[in-house]
């Protein structure tokens, strides 16, 4: 008979063979109800301090989680000793059964069952109560640390900030989803084996040292040395193979994603062919990553299998001629064997789950390089565009003072000293050719390019102004939400407020089409591009922001449908705005515009020019 781990723990023979196996079994059994056998408890320093600091907040700092965390600890630690003392009685338990056995003791061997029923009565509940604690404990930790991650995530749009880093932080989603949950449940899982293990040490060593010494000071010697080979061998080159590894995944994973949400568009194209050739490709670079993780676990196993096989002969050789000298009874050598095993289990956990815990610290490896990405500063602090932000600037809303932009990362020129300045009410379209830095233009007046130089004044938060892209935006939710998003609360505006602003773009039909206000469609698929730029600005209409940014937000409208938003928005003296666009229609509808121009032979450095509405419409091809 084999122990849950494969072990052999039975050498007996005779008679009394299946009795013995039952009850270094059922104890064995009762070690592994409680110590979850998945991780050892020796690791590298590196992956130790990047654990605590991700998780150093969930411990320390004040919070709701912070006091059941420290008692379910407790209770847990409780148990493992509990669990100890149950499994050291255990081994006198079934000595006791043994030489009863061997005796041909009818009542003492009566006795012992039921004393081994009543560690059963007592153990059954215990390592239910065990496992549900490591449970809880393990979902609060998740609990806290994806909020933690989350609100970092979004603050000072990290979100995007990871886009734009060298740093090349893949598949932050993964990331945030489910390398935490096996962090927080592996983290559980090794702290409970580690306090098993202490306890186990402990309660079985004096038993086994009292048997023999021989055997204990073999076993130590046998497990430090299968520990050295573990750790020198396998541990660093199956953690960087399991870190590769999750990459690989995460990134086939996201080019079946990016079919599902792209499946119009790649059918129109009858791209079928190429976006399958991709997924396969990446297929099979998870395949062959897999191969070399499995050749590579090849070695471990049969170093493992050799580990824990070897020594299994031991304590019957050390204890069977004491027994034949009538040194020891019977049940002695099913209790030297039963710490033995106990002991041989707690000291090799690290060779037995070397590939659990490399696996653990690669996903440590994962989360604590996105934690740094999230938390850190620009990169190029030293190279970027001031912000001031001015609460008495007058009618002033922006003013750009030799501002260069620069691409984040390659760090190429796209505008070279701009200068100009937008008022409350004013207007200015951007226009040049494809490239030239239009887009990015409105992405350094959003906050999200710094990369450059010169300075910007605000006279506004960018909670006051609104970005309209040429594919907007549209949120998981309800037709009242997609135009509310993103600041407005339903309560501010009725639904005759949001049916106006969508009758302004001609949209209305949208709320009968689809049942109302308030149902729930996947709007991404069911809306036209058309009809999702109407619907961003019916939110502009409807929350009328001090300042707007429409980035060839009409592109996909008719010139009528277009023209028609437009002098809407001239009419509301309220609202400054700056838009990009081709269309020449468009110039009458702004008071100022600027041509951006990219390098040229004569002119190594991008220039720029801002003309009056006259002045531009003159220089117009007729």
């Amino acid at each position: 008979m084999q122990s849950p781990n494969g072990s052999d723990v039975c050498t007996m023979a005779g008679h009394s063979r299946s009795i013995s196996c039952l009850a270094t079994y059922v104890a064995l059994l009762l070690h592994d109800s409680c110590a979850v056998h998945t991780m050892y408890i020796v690791m590298p320093w590196d992956t130790l301090r990047q654990a605590w600091q991700l998780s150093s907040g969930f411990w320390i700092s004040p919070s709701r989680h912070r006091q059941a965390a420290r008692l379910l600890v407790a209770a847990l630690v409780g148990m493992a000793i509990a669990s100890t003392l149950l499994q050291v009685h255990m081994s006198f338990v079934s000595k006791e059964m043994m030489t009863a056995m061997s005796e041909r003791d009818r009542d003492r061997f009566w006795s012992s069952v039921v004393s081994f029923l009543g560690v059963l009565v007592v153990a059954i509940p215990l390592f239910t109560a065990y496992r549900y604690l490591q449970d809880t404990l393990t979902i609060r930790w998740r609990l806290w640390l994806t909020n933690l991650l989350l609100r970092r995530y979004f603050a000072h749009r990290a979100f995007y900030r990871l886009r734009l880093s060298r740093k090349e932080i893949d598949n932050p989603d993964q990331r945030i989803a489910d390398d935490v949950n096996s962090f927080t449940s592996d983290s559980v899982r090794l702290a409970v084996t580690f306090a098993n293990k202490i306890a186990n040490l402990v309660g079985f060593a004096g038993v086994l040292y009292h048997i023999s010494p021989t055997m204990s000071a073999t076993l130590i010697v046998y497990a430090m040395s299968g520990t050295f080979v573990a750790l020198s061998v396998f541990a660093r080159h199956l953690a960087s193979l399991g870190s590769h590894r999750f990459k690989l995944e995460a990134d086939f994973r996201y080019s079946l994603v990016h079919v599902s949400e792209n499946a119009e568009s790649i059918a129109f194209y009858a791209g079928e062919r190429a976006e399958h050739g991709v997924c396969v490709g990446r297929l099979d670079k998870v395949y062959n990553q897999l191969c070399v993780i499995v050749g590579f676990e090849r070695g471990l196993k049969l170093f493992q299998n050799a580990f824990r096989y070897v020594i299994l002969v031991l304590p019957c050789i050390v204890i069977a001629p004491i027994y034949f000298t009538g040194g020891v009874d019977f049940g002695v050598v099913s209790q030297a064997n039963l710490a033995f095993q106990t002991l041989m289990r707690s000291m090799g956990t690290i060779v037995e789950e070397l590939n659990n815990i490399s696996s653990y610290a690669a996903r440590t490896t994962r989360l604590c390089a996105m934690w740094t990405a999230i938390n850190e500063d620009d990169e190029h602090a030293g190279e970027c565009i001031a912000v001031e932000e001015q609460t008495h600037a007058g009618d002033r809303l922006i003013q750009l003072a030799d501002v260069t932009v620069c691409v984040p990362r390659a760090g190429t020129c796209l505008i070279d000293s701009l200068n100009f300045t937008i008022r409350k009410r004013q207007s200015l379209l951007v226009v040049g050719d494809s490239g030239v830095g239009k887009s990015s233009l409105l992405r350094v007046l959003a906050g999200l390019w710094r990369r450059g130089s010169g300075t910007i004044r605000l006279g506004i938060t960018m909670r006051e102004a609104m970005f309209l892209p040429q594919r907007p935006y549209l949120i998981l939710g309800t037709l009242r939400q997609q135009v509310l998003y993103p600041n407005a609360k339903s309560a501010e505006f009725s639904d005759q407020d949001i049916r106006s602003a969508m009758a302004v773009v001609r949209i209305e039909s949208l709320i009968d089409r689809f049942d109302g206000l308030d149902s729930k469609r996947d709007w991404q698929q069911v809306l036209s591009l058309g009809e999702q730029q109407r619907l961003a600005m019916a939110r502009l209409i409807l929350q009328r922001p001090t300042f707007a940014l429409l980035d060839e937000s009409s592109s996909a409208l008719d010139v009528a449908a277009q023209d028609r938003f437009y002098r809407w928005l001239v009419a509301q003296r309220d609202i400054a705005f700056i838009s990009v666009g081709h269309r020449p229609s468009l110039v009458a509808f702004h008071e100022r515009v600027l041509e951006l121009y990219g390098p040229t032979e004569a002119c190594p450095r991008p220039t720029w020019r801002i003309f009056s509405r006259q002045e531009y419409m003159s220089s117009m091809p007729k």
